[in-house]
């Protein structure tokens, strides 16, 4: 149904593509998410799930999941030359029935098409569907909605391509390729390509230029607020300020 081979299939499973419907109550159409009053009723019903002290960090942990999505889409054009549906209701954020957090994959309604035109003209449309049309409407939804920092929220989703493309730039039959696409969504996406009226590109904003182990992060993503200790990401920037207290 997914007009996917078999190694292209398990080749997406690692970014969390759904084979399933799962009929959870916590699953949810992405263009439900779009809706701010449905938003801020589903945060609030997640916010347990994911320990959450408030809305706003339930909100950021929402939009660092959604970085999964976002590096699916472009793994798939970068490597199998393919691209699935990116249409908000063409996609649903499944949750397991004994999944006690909330750690949604995202199951298509329609299959791949194979990219026949002009690449970088299907980059740029991609990029476009994926972020304006969608993630980057959630953005803005979540900022107007919970009054939480875009930057932190553009960040939790630019680590993840990041990641990606660091993977990809390792391997010497896709390096060229992913060094092509990877620096058409760095130095090349106009700004309108990721939300309505931005006037920076987010994904140039925070990437530093070094290999990922070198990274720290500009902003928190708040995931230290979920855990029962205060743990923090590795490459949180709290933990430098608390290099540079000591």
């Amino acid at each position: 149904m997914l007009n996917l081979t078999k190694e292209e299939l398990e080749s997406l499973l690692r970014f969390r593509l759904g084979t399933k419907q799962t009929g959870s109550l916590f699953s949810v159409k992405g263009n439900k998410l779009l809706d701010e009053d449905f938003l801020e009723r589903y945060v609030e019903d997640i916010k347990d799930r994911l320990n959450a002290p408030n809305q706003k960090v339930a909100a950021s942990m929402l939009v660092k999941r959604s970085g999964m999505l976002a590096a699916l889409h472009f793994y798939l054009f970068t490597v199998w030359g393919k691209r699935l549906p990116t249409a908000p209701a063409s996609v649903s954020w499944e949750i397991e029935a004994d999944d006690r957090g909330w750690t949604p994959s995202f199951y298509f309604h329609k299959g791949a098409e194979l990219i026949e035109a002009d690449r970088t003209e299907e980059l740029k449309r991609l990029t476009e569907d994926i972020f304006r049309c969608h993630l980057g409407g959630l953005i803005a939804a979540c900022r107007r909605v919970f009054s939480i920092s875009k930057h932190i929220l553009w960040e939790n989703i630019a680590v993840y391509l990041y990641w990606m493309y660091d993977t990809l730039l390792e391997d010497p039959k896709l390096k060229a390729r992913a060094a092509q696409d990877f620096h058409f969504l760095l130095y090349e996406a106009e700004p309108g390509l990721f939300e309505e009226g931005a006037d920076e590109n987010p994904l140039k904003r925070f990437y530093p230029g070094q290999h990922a182990e070198d990274r720290t992060r500009t902003t928190c993503c708040l995931y230290y607020a979920t855990d029962k200790n205060g743990v923090k990401c590795r490459r949180c920037p709290r933990n430098k300020r608390k290099e540079r207290m000591s």
